[in-house]
């Protein structure tokens, strides 16, 4: 999780806007999920997961 957070403020040049906050948690969400299924990549979306 801190390392995602480290990699979202360099993107965001050591900012984070309010409206910002739901893709960083996104983005974390993601990795986290990543760490605990082990998968590289993040799910593909499809249209039957809308």
């Amino acid at each position: 999780m801190a390392r995602e957070l480290h990699a979202q403020f360099a993107l965001r040049a050591d900012h984070l806007d309010l409206a910002d906050l739901p893709e960083v948690a996104y983005q974390v969400t993601l990795g986290v999920d990543r760490v605990l299924t082990g998968r590289l990549t993040p799910p593909r979306r499809t249209s039957a997961g809308r």
